[in-house]
């Protein structure tokens, strides 16, 4: 019975330019098999692409080739793993030369520019035979129409009068086969032009192709040595840049259920030059661009320096700062990186890897798209689902008299599920109907958020400027007053009751000479609905039953020296 083992290894790194005829092969067979894309995890700024090889093998040392690798391939990334009675001894990245053009390539192109050419001699033909009989049939009309015809002694005799119904279907039927000439002669014409067109696109292709020239493709080759026949998978996993993805989202609130349906959505794009068609495809929320080691701190030097002389300009000054900076910086020791595999060369069994999984880290989360998808090397957004879900909401309006007379609905949802939310645009829906677009910010699981819903009109908002006056107050210093007096009103017109946050504000000072006092509301202890932040914002918040109006009084003083304006105001 076959034993079935895993295997796998970090790549080592060979960057070899060779020519296709003389690839070094590293064992006494080079298979030649071509992977297919089975996975890949698409981070946001890059992706990690798995390839597999699966193929019944002999015993003994075989190379397999994975071909064709993309160009911005970080070789630094690349490892194999498989699954089979094998041992895996070596991966090797190389660069391969290869012939843009070749005098074969060559060949095939003159053969289509003497294909094309002789169709345009025929073409031409055919206008010109289709022109002549063109010329014959005009001819012929043109002398039923006189009735006329000449005799050999030059005198011209009126032909007796035809039959009515037969003059009719002559005339008609020249008129048809002129028709028929005239759209053959245009039809060859557009011929002609289309053989044109590809003339110039071979002899256009020829010359660019000069005298040949070589580019470079990636390859790497997996040395296994097999111990009994039997199929061994080999998986070739690579990160690759060019590709990304981003969330988007659809929020439906229903006031009615007091529910949000949220649909979480990614939308992926990439131009890696290769096509992952029909593949797994998972999304990750690591940030790989960012080191995950903490940065450590260099010693932060000061030193006393004189003040520079007269002769020595400020140009002087910059650069032995320059100069210092730079010592400083190259005087530190770099720290040393640990290697990220090990292997145990006595065991020919398993060799583990050392290296961090996004499915099982603490720091990231993975979405593993269902069933198999394709997305092309296109660069054009391609949507996947993540999730659709629906919470329970609360609902609250909030508004803001004196910038806008308007009551704003907004929900607050416990992110429930295991998926953490990145920013992104969102597409807000009320009871099904379109409000607006806004942005979603980051929500971990188990986090409580806000989401604005739009302007709802059945909460009327009035902001009455009841007094506005400056006086003048003090025995002995007087003091310029100036007092601030308004009236929010809020209107219930709903039939259900709901709750209100108001929101307002007082100036802060900036001068100690300027004393600003709110004389309403009421701040006390007791007046547990009416709060003030540490910028100076108040918030109101109410239970508003149908139909009913609440007055919010709001008044407040700025006090300042009477030969001293106060600016802001």
């Amino acid at each position: 019975m076959t034993k079935k083992i895993t295997f796998g290894i970090m790549a080592s790194i060979a960057v070899l330019i060779l020519s296709q005829e003389n690839i070094a092969v590293a064992g006494d067979i080079k298979s030649g098999a071509s992977s297919s894309i089975t996975a890949v995890t698409v981070f946001l700024d890059r992706a990690l692409v798995t390839r597999t090889i699966t193929q019944k093998l002999s015993k003994g040392e075989h190379t397999l080739v994975f071909d064709n690798l993309p160009e911005t391939i970080d070789q630094n990334s690349v490892q194999a793993n498989g699954e089979g009675n094998a041992i895996l001894k070596d991966v090797k990245l190389k660069k391969e030369l290869y012939a843009v053009t070749t005098d074969e390539e060559k060949k095939k192109l003159n053969e289509k520019i003497l294909a094309l050419q002789d169709s345009l001699v025929d073409a031409n033909d055919i206008i010109s035979n289709a022109t002549k009989e063109q010329k014959m049939t005009e001819e012929l009309l043109e002398k039923i129409m006189n009735r006329i015809t000449a005799v050999p002694t030059n005198e011209k005799v009126q032909l007796p009068e035809p039959d009515p119904e037969k003059w009719m279907k002559m005339v008609s039927n020249y008129r048809i086969k002129l028709d028929a000439i005239n759209k053959q002669i245009r039809l060859t014409e557009r011929k002609i032009r289309l053989l044109n067109d590809g003339l110039i696109f071979f002899q256009t292709k020829i010359s660019s192709l000069g005298g040949g020239q070589e580019k470079s493709k990636n390859l790497a080759e997996v040395l296994i040595e097999v111990k009994d026949e039997s199929i061994i998978s080999v998986n070739f996993s690579y990160i690759v840049f060019g590709t990304g993805w981003y969330p988007v989202y659809d929020v439906r609130a229903f006031t009615d259920s007091k529910k949000m349906r949220i649909t979480y959505q990614a939308m992926i794009q990439q131009n890696t030059t290769e096509d992952w068609s029909n593949v797994q495809i998972k999304l990750s929320t690591a940030k790989a661009n960012i080191n995950g080691q903490q940065p450590n701190l260099s010693p932060w030097y000061v030193s006393l320096n004189e003040y520079p002389k007269e002769s020595e300009s400020n140009d002087d000054i910059s650069r032995k700062s320059e100069m210092s900076q730079m010592y400083l910086s190259n005087s530190m020791p770099a720290e040393v990186s640990k290697p990220l595999l090990t292997r145990d060369e006595n065991k020919a069994g398993e060799i583990k890897i050392n290296e961090a999984s996004v499915e099982l880290g603490a720091t990231s989360a993975v979405f593993v798209v269902p069933g198999k998808n394709s997305i092309n090397s296109d660069n054009q957004p391609h949507k996947v689902n993540i999730m659709t879900n629906e919470f329970d909401a609360s609902f609250r309006y909030s508004t803001v008299p004196k910038l806008m007379p308007y009551a704003y609905l907004k929900a607050k949802v416990k992110n429930t599920t295991d998926f953490p939310l990145l920013p992104g645009s969102t597409n807000v829906f009320l009871d099904n109907n379109f409000i607006s677009t806004s942005q979603m910010d980051q929500v971990n699981p188990d986090q409580e958020f806000w989401t604005f819903l739009g302007v709802d009109e059945g909460i009327e908002v009035k902001y009455k400027n009841l007094r506005q006056y400056q006086d003048e107050e003090g025995l002995l210093v007087k003091k310029n007053k100036h007092i601030y007096d308004y009236l929010i009103e809020i209107t219930n017109n709903k039939k259900t009751e709901e709750e209100i946050v108001i929101w307002d504000q007082i100036p802060i000072a900036n001068s100690a000479d300027i004393k600003v006092t709110l004389d309403a509301p009421d701040l006390s202890k007791e007046n547990k609905d009416v709060k003030i932040d540490d910028l100076k914002c108040i918030e109101w918040f109410y239970k508003i039953k149908p139909a009913e109006k609440i007055k919010v009084p709001f008044k407040f003083t700025v006090e300042g020296p009477k030969d001293k304006a106060i600016s802001g105001l």
